[in-house]
């Protein structure tokens, strides 16, 4: 549901002699006001606490680097329900009040950061048949790049300058992480098979958006952190991406452009050669610095290909159905609590090293 969230609340700063018995680290620029608190909560979850002064007033932010693991210590065991949230709130509440020495409040304090995220459990090569299909995959005022490392071996990002969103294996990630001692044998076992998605506000501006394009009142945690939030913010983009529907190999995307424009359409007459020009060419970002089409019609005919479901493309002779929608339920059990090992990792561990 939920796994990087910041917090923001009017706090006044206490004098510096104070911020140091607290443990509070004196700025670099010595002007006394920032000061900040690294807490290692677990060997996998950071807290870092910032109090800033302003001319809009002295403020404490708190950022929880991952609600799941200052839950359960890792973020494989996902964050399903609206008890879990409202349990990581209050206890998160405590934490940052007991080390600050205020009444540190989350549920009512802004959202300034907020990562919502999803899985599903499938098959490894699945998987990666998904985030093949994604490279060709398209969002609105967001950039597509790949990315390796930590944060996600062959993850497919959509991002820019305040948003940004993500698909990757679950298991790769896991795997790094268990190499460098953040996680377990029986962590990389639960992540087989698990294809994440996230979708990242970045900054307060970004939340704020967000809080005005869905006409809620306010960005408190209370508001912000609910489970029909991350659906409607992560439904949105899996339509805007279509991997909410049906993903077939690239020789039926003729089929449901004809079906969907209709075969004397100019549209399907213009994208049956524009996808034939990209499959000769090695893909679609290609044609733009080859000279054959211009950014404006190029970022057009790519939006009808999306609108008649035939821009993403699977491997060769690969079916991949279409993802369920993401729905929460305060009384089911959570997709966490009901992965198993898979025999692949019961059986082996010696290519881990």
């Amino acid at each position: 549901m939920f796994d990087t969230v910041s917090f923001r609340r009017s706090e006044p700063l206490p004098p510096s002699y104070e911020l140091r018995e607290r443990g509070f680290s004196k700025p670099h620029d010595g002007s006394g006001r920032h000061w900040f608190l690294n807490i290692q909560f677990n060997p996998s979850t950071l807290i870092r606490l910032d109090w800033h002064r302003t001319f809009s007033g002295d403020w404490l932010f708190a950022h929880l680097s991952s609600l799941p693991k200052f839950l359960y210590g890792n973020n494989v065991q996902m964050v399903e329900t609206e008890a879990e949230v409202r349990r990581g709130s209050e206890d998160l509440s405590t934490v940052v009040s007991d080390y600050a020495g205020v009444n540190y409040d989350v549920p009512s304090s802004d959202v300034v950061v907020l990562h919502a995220c999803h899985s599903w459990k499938l098959t490894e090569p699945e998987v990666y048949a998904r985030l093949h299909a994604l490279r060709s995959g398209h969002i609105d005022r967001m950039n597509r790049c790949l990315k390796d490392g930590k944060e996600g071996v062959g993850g497919v990002y959509f991002e820019n300058a305040s948003e940004q969103f993500t698909a990757y294996a679950k298991c790769a990630e896991t795997l790094l992480r268990l190499r460098e001692g953040t996680a377990t044998a029986e962590h990389l076992s639960m992540a087989a098979g698990v294809f994440r998605i996230e979708h990242r506000y970045l900054n307060s501006d970004s939340v704020k958006r967000f809080r005005k394009r869905s006409q809620l009142p306010d960005q408190k945690a209370e508001t912000l952190l609910r489970p029909d939030i991350a659906e409607r913010i992560l439904n949105e983009k899996m339509q805007q991406l279509g991997i909410d529907k049906e993903i077939e190999a690239g020789d039926v995307r003729l089929k449901r452009i004809r079906d969907f424009y209709g075969i004397g359409s100019n549209e399907y007459k213009h994208l049956t050669q524009f996808i034939a020009l990209a499959d000769e060419h090695g893909g679609m970002d290609n044609l733009v610095p080859l000279g054959l089409y211009s950014d404006s019609v190029f970022y057009k005919y790519r939006k009808e290909l999306n609108r008649a479901g035939a821009l993403l493309v699977a491997p060769a002779k690969t079916y991949l159905p279409a993802l369920a929608p993401v729905k929460f339920h305060e009384d089911s059990l959570a997709m966490s609590n009901t992965i198993q090992r898979s025999p692949v990792f019961e059986t082996s561990t010696e290519w881990l090293n």
